[in-house]
């Protein structure tokens, strides 16, 4: 049998639409974005249900697709409108292709006899099954950052993944990832005053070798002792050793050297702490490397707690909780990191402008026309990092850029705005696009010329959108503006010419369009699927004025 053709998946389906119509018989498709779908030769399914058609194209240019085969994959060739979805799904085909293929090369392999490829000895089979194995850990540890040869630190990282939730409360009296002091963030804390606290990790560890555990202790201006157990195996009935913390003492790192027994594979290190008084015994890093002396601290070790930079005057600890994430101000207080479902992103603390200028620095603060970001990327990126609870600004300065307005799911209960010109610019700035998708709190764009050849703004759903002062009169076979997935948009005072579809809703979206101009369009206006659009003043112009279909409202 013959392989058959498999053509190459894409993750997350990432998707587009169907920016002109096309008929049963069409073999050139024209989508919005033709960057979401894979290299050709590939397949494409167009719609998303039980009536969906699955296509080949051979050949990709731009935003358009060619070479095509309709119907592919038992479906049914059938005309589709603007605005279809269209999307790299997995299809039976791709399926199909995989189980011929696999039972094609199980019919080779049924042809090769075990003398043609010489005969497997139990000893070889044992040496290639160790190896595998040697190999495996090997890539494994460099994966996680721990080196077999090296050091592997038990704090923050010892298994790999960030947080502290492998170490295990022996008593009560432990606080983790508590204290900032001193510019050397503490992992544990040791308040115990009453009873003998401790906590506990295990460590995967080779028969009969040697291993250095070594840990960074504060003990100044405490009473009461501060060490580590170390076990063989994963209780505390084989003591390997011990070694305990100088008495008020700074900051200060004590080891000892540990020859594991024949047939122990696990260690058990145990923090514990005595009796004692003060503000709490603290330790910072602790470290289990092979051999016989003390590594030096490694980056993770070094950086043993997390820090964020947020806005240019301060700098937090961080710290993992049961359930949620914190980080530390300068006064010593705690602030949630994305409570309320932020996914991790940081709560903005007061009203912020910032600036962009073609001459500035990304390594800069982007907090003042002097030192302004260079990329509006850096702009965006770091906004959606944010929950968005203060007014939040961003001016670009004139000049021209190549890159548009990225902004994806900004979370937040006020708004962002982004504005062409610093206070002494008379020009717009010149922009590729405008995009923005599924954000929950208003964001707002003015004075901004946009460059693209193809669609020039789009808003997909979210909360509702500001267009002020927005230009784009570059000629285009696409849209304007395309609000769809239930967007809302408000629109005043721009100026869309030369496009397809000067302004398009679609998919139960609404604009307001107040005193917009435009001309040379092929559609002034466009209205579909349940969406409307109402009106107020001038209007872009078209060869056809307005299109309402699907159920779509223009008033």
């Amino acid at each position: 049998m013959a392989q058959s053709v498999m053509y190459p998946p894409q993750s997350n389906s990432p998707g587009t639409e169907l920016a002109l119509e096309i008929t049963s018989t069409s073999t050139t498709i024209t989508v919005i974005d033709g960057t979401a779908l894979p290299a050709a030769p590939n397949t494409v399914t167009l719609g998303t249900d039980d009536t969906a058609e699955t296509i080949v194209y051979g050949s990709k240019d731009g935003n358009t697709l060619s070479d095509i085969v309709r119907g592919f994959d038992s479906t049914v060739a059938k005309g589709w409108s603007v605005g279809t979805k269209i999307a790299r799904y997995l299809n039976a085909q791709d399926i199909s292709a995989l189980q011929h293929n696999i039972n094609d090369l199980n019919d080779q392999l049924s042809d090769i006899s075990p003398t043609s490829i010489g005969a497997e000895t139990p000893e070889g089979a044992q040496d290639k099954a160790n190896n595998a194995k040697t190999a495996a850990m090997e890539y494994t540890d460099e994966k996680v950052g721990v080196k077999s040869t090296g050091a592997s630190n038990l704090l923050p990282n010892s298994t790999g993944l960030l947080g502290l939730e492998y170490w295990t409360g022996v008593t009560s009296g432990v606080v983790a990832a508590e204290i900032y002091k001193d510019e050397r963030p503490a992992i544990f804390k040791f308040t115990n005053t009453t009873v003998a606290a401790g906590m506990a990790n295990f460590v995967s560890v080779a028969p009969g070798g040697q291993y250095t555990v070594s840990a960074d202790f504060y003990t100044l201006g405490q009473t009461g002792t501060l060490g580590l157990l170390v076990y063989a195996g994963t209780d505390t009935s084989n003591l390997l050793g011990s070694f305990i913390a100088d008495v008020n003492s700074d900051w200060h790192r004590k080891s000892k050297t540990y020859t594991i027994p024949a047939g122990v594979d696990t260690i058990t290190i145990r923090l514990t702490s005595g009796v004692g008084t003060g503000s709490g015994r603290l330790v910072s890093r602790i470290m289990c490397n092979v051999g016989a002396v003390e590594s030096a601290w490694n980056d993770i070790s070094s950086f043993r707690h997390a820090q964020l930079k947020v806005s240019s005057a301060e700098v937090y600890g961080l710290r993992v909780l049961t359930d949620k994430l914190q980080f530390q101000k300068s006064d010593n207080t705690w602030v949630d990191v994305g409570g309320g479902g932020g996914g991790g992103k940081v709560p903005t603390t007061a009203s912020r402008m910032y600036y962009v200028s073609p001459t500035g620095n990304d390594a800069n603060d982007g907090l003042s026309e002097a030192t302004p970001w260079k990329t509006i990327a850096r702009a965006t990126e770091f906004f959606e990092s944010l929950i968005i609870n203060h007014p939040t600004s961003l001016a670009i300065k004139a000049g021209t850029y190549n890159e548009g307005v990225l902004l994806r799911n900004i979370s937040g209960s006020s708004s962002i705005t982004i504005t062409g010109r610093f206070s002494s610019d008379i020009a717009n700035p010149k922009i590729i696009n405008i995009i923005q998708s599924y954000s929950t709190c208003r964001i707002a764009f003015s004075n901004l010329d946009l460059t693209t050849a193809s669609t020039a703004i789009q808003i997909y759903g979210g909360f509702t959108t500001d267009l002020n002062g927005v230009v784009c009169t570059t000629a285009s076979s696409s849209y304007g503006l395309l609000a769809f997935y239930g967007a809302h948009v408000t629109m005043t005072g721009c100026t869309i010419s030369n496009k397809q579809q000067a302004l398009s809703a679609q998919q139960l979206s609404q604009i307001f369009s107040n005193g917009n101009t435009g001309t040379g369009n092929a559609i002034g206006l466009q209205s579909a699927t349940g969406s409307t659009i109402s009106k107020n003043g001038t209007q872009p112009t078209g060869t056809t004025a307005e299109i309402q279909t699907s159920g779509g409202i223009i008033r």
